[in-house]
């Protein structure tokens, strides 16, 4: 999963090129259009790494400007087995 980095630079882009709906984004990059309406819509904020690499391309833009890879947050539990398995 990746992120979108910022609503306002993909809603630039998007005006650069006139592309007005998510689905005429969908068709340009050659995705479905129910993720791309979502993040043209703001309704969403992450997709999949072959989703914005598309996204990325029918816009012209740098590979990782648009999105960047999503960190999970990790939990107390997970931090406390990490760090007693550090100690060893």
């Amino acid at each position: 999963m990746v992120r979108l980095r910022s609503r306002e630079a993909l809603q630039d882009y998007l005006t650069f090129y006139k592309i007005k709906t998510g689905y005429a984004l969908a068709k340009r990059a050659g995705i479905l259009p129910g993720t791309a309406t979502f993040l043209v819509r703001g309704h969403r904020d992450t997709c999949s790494s072959r989703t914005a690499r598309a996204i990325e391309t029918a816009l012209a833009c740098p590979p990782g400007f648009l999105f960047e890879a999503r960190v999970p947050a990790i939990t107390g539990a997970a931090l406390s087995a990490a760090a007693e398995g550090a100690g060893e």
